[in-house]
């Protein structure tokens, strides 16, 4: 069988289409364009900086910060710091994000019968999972 020039270019325009319907099959209708580009946990935030950022923490630190940079955001909307102490979510606290580049935080009062292990899972808008930041309380 011969395609000839009408048939390569047929050809090529039938896997165009087939890419593109595929890449519409796989990609999330409204995949965030949003992303974490700095996450922290630390000790306190002064001028919108983390301070005394560690993956580990004595169990009389008192308070703790977790410190995001957000990147990509189109129009002003939220993201959540869910904290989580052994897998048992402890605190979802809303945080504005008002530009294209901007940063937050939240706190948790961190009891000191609370060691072991620790983490706070950043989710997007629609409460898409964004990034995860692991941390131990150690005696």
């Amino acid at each position: 069988m011969h395609w000839g020039e009408t048939g390569r270019i047929s050809l090529s325009a039938l896997l165009v289409i087939m890419a593109a319907f595929f890449g519409l099959l796989f990609t999330p209708a409204h995949a965030s364009p949003i992303q974490v580009a700095e996450v922290s946990i630390c000790l306190n935030v002064v001028d919108l900086q983390c301070q005394g950022g560690a993956p580990t923490f004595s169990p009389d630190v008192g308070k703790l910060y977790c410190f995001t940079r957000i990147l990509g955001a189109q129009e002003p909307t939220k993201i959540f710091h869910v904290w989580y102490y052994k897998n048992k979510e402890r605190a979802r606290v809303p945080l504005e994000v008002n530009s294209g580049n901007w940063r937050t935080y939240s706190s948790k009062i961190i009891q000191p019968h609370e060691t072991g292990e620790w983490r706070v899972e950043i989710l997007g808008p629609d409460s898409e999972l964004l990034r995860v930041i692991h941390f131990k309380v150690v005696p």
